[in-house]
Formats: C-alpha cells, structure tokens, sequence
C-alpha cells in the first residue's frame, strides 16, 4: 500500500509496483505518491514504473539494505534480471522497471522498513518547460521465511531420491572470477558413484561442477581435477566446501577442514547468466 499523507504535487504518470504474481499499489494522479512494499525473504519484488513518452524516473538514492537491478531483454529469455544499479543518479531504462532484492538475507523488525530507496519523475514535454518532480520514497517491508528452505536460510533440507530428483533455477549474477559453494549433505546409505551435487551451465556448456561424492572432482568446461581422495558418499552429514578463481586455483574442504589442493587451466571468466542446478 502507499502512504497517501505526504504527496507532492508532481506531473501525472502511474506507477506500479508488484511482487511476482501480485499487485501490490498503483496510482494515477496528479501527485507522486510514497510506497510501501510488502515482500518476504529471498523474494525479488518488480517496480514497474509506467510513463509517457515525454517522462523519464530518476534514482536519486540506492537501498540502504538490499539491491536494485535493471530489467533487460535477452534473447530467447524474455525480459530478466540485468545489471545491479551501482550509483546515482540513475536513469531507468525504457523497459520502465527496477528489480529490488534483500541483501543479506535479513528481515524488517515490526513490521519496519528493511530498506528505503527515492526516486523523481522528470517530464521533458514536446512544447513548455520541464519539469522535475519533489523527491519521492519507495519502502520495503520484508517478511522471515520461517516454514520453506530459502537461499541463505538454515534449518531445513531438501530430500532427493539420487536418480533424477533435482533443483533448477535461472541465475542472472553468478560470480565470474571467483565463487566459494558451502554445501551439507547426506547421502542414504552409499551412492552409486560420479553424481553431481551441483552444476552451473550456459548456452556454451557446463560452466562449473562438483561431481563424485566418492571422490570429489571440480569440473571448468571440459576440464575436471583430479580426484581429491576424500569422500563424502558414506550417509552421514558432511559439511563440503569448494572454491575456485580465475587463475586456476581449487580448494577442498570437508567439515571445516581443508583436505585438498589442485587447479584447473587459467580462467576464462565463468558466465554470469546461466542455469543452475
């Protein structure tokens, strides 16, 4: 819902804003309207700003908690998540619509704000003077997960049956010169061997991988480490640990400890769009 006791009055436009799914506030009036937004962990909520021709939006802050991104087009993907908004005054682009993430995986405290961001609306008419809106506010309550797995949560775990049970998700911002994977993990009982507990892949192939809990392997392209000769794949908890960057450099850790060394051929960069699996 938006705050209608403090407006200013500004060109007319509409301004929408939603979370995935849901239509949160839209107005059309004379006035620029604050808002607030109601989210919950780990979601991205969409502000879509609807103009004329003649109207541009204007960032005048960045979140205090949180990230903003841009919507672009990608081919064959439809419109996703682009660049994270680094520094303002930022002018959005003419897809009309921010992306807003909470970062780190933090909640607001009754019911207050997580996060506040400010915006103007700037008219450039085709006759008369421009004109440029008060600035205005936009605030993002953000609600605790507490009965799904969520990324970054803890206290839960997903269940898969070792065949073809898995989890995949479209990922816009993957590290591209360097990533850290902290993962636990239980097998039931003995695996069957060379199973991958996650993959990161592109239009041009597998971007990264850690493969056999039997004998763990990090995988860059076509690539692959050799063995590390520790295990994993013995059904009990085991928190694993890999990192990787751009100069070949391959670490392995297994319950806090660091059990392993190796390294794969210099880069190049790891895709920053691609899927995860």
């Amino acid at each position: 819902g938006a705050n209608g006791g403090e407006r200013w009055a500004m060109v007319s436009r509409w301004l929408c804003a939603l979370t995935t799914g849901l239509v949160l506030s839209c107005s059309h009036a004379l006035v620029c309207t604050n808002l607030t937004l109601s989210s919950s962990q780990d979601q991205r909520v969409v502000i879509q700003f609807q103009r004329t021709s003649q109207e541009v939006f204007i960032l005048q802050t960045l979140p205090d908690m949180g990230a903003l991104y841009e919507q672009v087009f990608a081919q064959g993907r439809g419109v996703v998540q682009g660049d994270k908004i680094g520094s303002t005054p930022f002018t959005v682009n003419s897809y009309n619509a921010l992306y807003y993430r909470p970062y780190p995986k933090l909640f607001s405290a009754a019911g207050e704000p997580l996060s506040t961001f400010y915006y103007r609306s700037f008219l450039v008419p085709s006759s008369g003077p421009a004109e440029l809106s008060e600035q205005c506010w936009v605030k993002i309550i953000v609600t605790a997960s507490n009965n799904l797995p969520f990324s970054g949560g803890a206290g839960q775990c997903l269940k898969f049956d070792g065949a073809d049970d898995h989890v995949y998700t479209p990922v816009q911002d993957f590290p591209e010169s360097a990533i850290t994977v902290s993962m636990w993990i239980k097998t039931l009982g003995t695996r069957r061997k060379g199973q991958v507990p996650l993959s990161f892949i592109s239009f041009t192939g597998t971007e990264f991988e850690i493969r056999d809990l039997d004998n763990v392997r990090v995988v860059r392209g076509n690539n692959v480490t050799e063995g590390a000769g520790f295990s994993v794949n013995d059904g009990q908890w085991h928190q694993l640990g890999v990192t990787w960057d751009l100069s070949g450099n391959v670490q392995l850790f297994i319950d806090g400890r660091l059990v392993h060394k190796t390294s794969l051929p210099i880069g190049p960069p790891i895709a920053f769009s691609g899927d995860l699996i």
